[in-house]
């Protein structure tokens, strides 16, 4: 089966992803809960009525536009703790998509995922340097590159309770973009770059069009504020390309976009090492030191000895340490 975005994948990858010059966005449906996006398979585990709790009756999804209605400010903070719960209690970071996702040198990823699920997969790996910030948490972030990934939930963080879910979400959000505008670096890193990759997104809803709007406005010339026109999701993305950018719209396969990409031989790829993998070596090679040491000790000085068994007490103690750390993961 050929793929949509085939004939472009050497181009997007000689001079955009190896030159640095290509910016991710992950929109809500890139991950899947029982074959759903997150929000409508949490509104599928609401009860239909529930007292003064959170309920079908007192919030609502529109599925057609991605949006919550929510009876009282009280219920949307329950709304928030129990859609929290439901994403940490759900989410599998061990997916191996992730360590493809880190392995690919994308400087800057956008993310639309109302939690920090990215956050928690990548803190899995060792020695990965990268940075998890927010709008309307973070004024400033770091300058993203290749040897440091910035991950930017542009939408909020609902651990946080900041996340946009609803039409006065949308509002608030709006309003604070207008007021504290975005990260400095953040906004540069949209500039720099010639290639935009969208995974994940249906791309007639709301969400996306709110990101496009902003997307025009980061890279028209210098104008931050104007007067905003009504505009369908196509002619904001047509505006886009007409800029001189070259964009990606995977709205179906992403994950087998994301294993093209990382199985691609012209790709540098980030040494990413699952912290279990790291560990597991790590243990293996003190093990292997220990047994060498034993065998030292039975035919060495006295004062050798000592020497020696002062080794194996720290090596020991280093064994320990990398265990209880496995244990936890």
């Amino acid at each position: 089966m050929k793929k949509d975005y085939e004939s472009k994948l050497d181009e997007l990858v000689e001079l955009g992803i190896n030159k640095g010059f290509c910016v991710l966005f992950i929109g809500p449906e890139f991950i899947k809960y029982n074959g759903k996006d997150c929000h409508h398979a949490f509104y599928d585990t609401m009860p239909d009525e529930d007292g003064d709790n959170v309920d079908k009756k007192k919030v609502r999804y529109d599925a057609d536009e991605k949006i919550w209605h929510f009876d009282s400010k009280k219920i949307q903070r329950e709304f928030y703790i129990k859609f929290t719960e439901f994403l940490e209690k759900n989410r599998d970071i061990n997916n191996p998509v992730f360590h493809k996702l880190a392995s690919i040198p994308f400087p800057l990823i956008v993310s639309l995922i109302p939690d920090d699920t990215l956050n928690a997969a990548f803190s899995q790996y060792e020695d990965f340097s990268f940075s998890f910030k927010s709008f309307m948490l973070d004024n400033e972030v770091p300058e993203p590159s290749r040897d440091h990934l910035l991950i930017y939930n542009i939408y909020g963080n609902i651990i946080n309770r900041t996340y946009v879910a609803s039409h006065v979400d949308y509002l608030n959000f709006i309003m604070a973009y207008a007021k504290e505008d975005f990260p400095k670096n953040f906004k540069t890193a949209i500039r720099k770059a010639n290639f935009l990759v969208f995974i994940g997104f249906e791309f007639d809803k709301w969400y996306n069009i709110l990101l496009l709007y902003i997307l025009n406005i980061i890279n028209s010339s210098g104008v931050e504020y104007c007067a905003v026109e009504e505009q369908s999701a196509e002619e904001l993305y047509k505006k886009l390309s007409d800029c001189d950018l070259r964009l990606f719209f995977i709205e179906k396969n992403s994950e087998l976009f994301i294993d093209d990409l990382y199985k691609n031989e012209k790709i540098a790829l980030r040494e990413i090492i699952p912290q279990k993998d790291y560990l597991t070596k790590k243990i293996k090679s003190i093990q292997l030191a220990v047994e060498k040491i034993r065998d030292r000790i039975e035919s060495c000085e006295p004062r050798e000895k000592l020497l020696l068994q002062d080794d194996l007490k720290i090596l020991e103690k280093e064994e320990n340490e990398y265990f209880k750390r496995l244990k936890s993961i």
